[in-house]
């Protein structure tokens, strides 16, 4: 039996079928027998040289194959461990090539899906293909057809702006531009027809502030929430003076009103503005003067004093007294609220007074907390928020009278409340007042809303994130009430009582409740 395994084997060594061979050699019983051992040397020498050659022929799969089978018959032997270690090295710089190479591809493909269509063609012409597999040649054709597709539709788009820009308004350019993707709004051709648009809808906004049409600014400027650019950033400045004068005059602060309206008067000078400050400037002078008269003098006395001395004939019945101010949230506030949030509570005041809810003086927003006898006062000036006090407060572990509030700042409020300011949007005014340790009355109210000019809600960079929305939310100031609407759609404006869904999300509006 062990004569007729070799002649077979001698039979297929001879017609160079090594695999037959090998197959014969390594069933045989008899292949320690002396005979069978030379031949598998010579075998295994032949494998050798086959590895070669397909080494140098660059087909490393078969090089692989007969070096494996070299190892298997013949061991280490010197040129057999050669080889192998030859072949393992090939294919390792092979990998690593193709690794290389596939990352090449991925990062091509990354930039035609963003738009950058020269620098995903120049990956592509470097890359070395003179070693690329079928796969990798298959590969490098797809992204070049990706990279053509999305130049085509780049190119159409970049028409159609184009055209919109010739034939129709700034305002419809925009309401184009906002329905692309993020890749698309870069391409540098489009940048340059949003960033016309965007400068004459503010121009002809700041000309309707002139005109005295603010109406018509702040709707120009909620048409252009979701981009930044320093034309939008000067027309927020503008109507933020605005506001801030408006707030100052209703809560009868005319000094503050005087201040922002000499600012507003530098920014932009119109005659409308100019008659506001006299105004402004007379109403504060004649207030002047009641106080310095007879009636001020009146301030330096306790007024119980008077109270007491009166007797009156026919005493009215005691009738329980109205709840004070720290006995409830806030004095003019809302409360938003909104599925996977919970409940907001509403400030659209430029200043608001925070405190303890045990003090005897009003404060707009009092916490569950004893001590800290002087209320903390948050200002909006402009953009920025200043905190401030007549005593000392702490604020990020210092003590401090005035501060000027950055992201990420914690404010100590009596002993135990704490409140993290953020201002998360930088095209909004509006910030946020995270409650911590102490609480509210109600509860369920963790967070203050700072309302400027609007408050967004959203996957990603807005004031609240809101998980699975694909389009922002945007809740406004409408007149007296609130607006709340998907960026590019119609605003509904909300009434207290009466839910609002917005993309499957329920918003509510409630008044502040006062617990007695």
């Amino acid at each position: 039996m062990f004569h007729l395994d070799l002649k077979r084997a001698a039979v297929a060594l001879a017609a160079s079928r090594l695999d037959d061979a090998f197959d014969v050699l390594t069933t045989s019983k008899e292949r320690t027998h002396r005979d069978a051992q030379t031949m598998i040397d010579q075998l295994a020498h032949r494998f050798v040289e086959r590895a070669q050659l397909h080494l140098t022929a660059n087909r490393l799969q078969d090089a692989e194959h007969d070096a494996g089978r070299a190892h298997e018959l013949a061991g280490n032997r010197p040129e057999v461990a050669q080889i192998f270690a030859t072949v393992q090295s090939a294919i390792q710089k092979a990998n690593a090539r193709r690794q290389g190479r596939n990352q090449v591809l991925a990062e091509a493909q990354q930039q035609a899906k963003a738009g950058q269509f020269s620098l995903g063609q120049k990956l592509l012409d470097e890359l070395p293909r003179d070693d690329f597999s079928e796969r990798g040649i298959e590969a490098a054709h797809e992204v070049e057809q990706l990279l053509g597709h999305r130049r085509q539709v780049i190119e159409h788009v970049v028409q159609q702006v184009a055209d919109i820009a010739k034939n129709q308004s700034p305002d419809a350019v925009v309401a184009k531009l906002q329905d692309l993707t993020d890749a698309e709004q870069c391409q540098l051709e489009i940048s340059k027809f949003k960033n016309a648009a965007i400068q004459s809808i503010c121009d002809s906004a700041t000309r309707s502030i002139t005109d005295g049409r603010i109406d018509k600014a702040i709707s120009a400027l909620e048409s252009l929430q979701t981009w930044k650019h320093p034309a939008i950033e000067e027309l927020a400045k503008l109507l933020s003076c605005c506001s801030t004068v408006n707030t100052a005059i209703s809560r009868q602060d005319f000094s503050t009103a005087e201040t922002s309206l000499r600012l507003l008067n530098q920014l932009i000078s119109t005659k409308w503005i100019s008659v506001a400050l006299k105004h402004v400037q007379t109403i504060s002078e004649q207030l002047k003067q009641l106080q310095s008269g007879p009636l001020g003098l009146l301030a330096q006395f306790d007024q119980t004093i008077i109270e007491a001395s009166q007797t009156p004939s026919n005493p009215s019945p005691k009738v329980k007294p109205l709840p004070t101010l720290n006995s409830k949230i806030a004095s003019n506030g809302r409360v938003l609220q909104v599925d996977g949030i919970g409940s907001l509570l509403l400030q659209t005041q430029d200043v608001i007074t925070i405190g303890t809810a045990s003090r005897t003086r009003p404060v707009d927003v009092g916490l569950l907390t004893d001590g800290q006898t002087e209320p903390v006062v948050i200002r909006r000036t402009s953009e920025d928020y200043f905190a401030e006090s007549a005593l000392p407060f702490t604020i990020n572990g210092r003590k401090t009278n005035r501060h000027l509030l950055q992201n990420g700042d914690s404010i100590e409020i009596g002993d135990r409340g704490r409140l993290k300011f953020s201002k998360p949007v930088a095209a909004s005014s509006s910030a946020v007042l995270a409650i911590s340790g102490a609480k509210l009355q109600r509860r369920d109210i963790r967070h203050i809303v700072l309302l400027s000019d609007s408050v967004l809600f959203g996957a990603t960079g807005c004031h609240f994130k809101l998980p699975g929305t694909t389009t922002p939310v945007l809740l406004h100031r409408s007149g007296h009430d609130f607006a709340i609407r998907e960026l590019g759609q119609e605003p509904q404006i909300m009434q207290t009582g009466s839910p609002v869904s917005v993309q499957h999300v329920r918003f509510a509006l409630a008044d502040v409740e006062t617990i007695p």
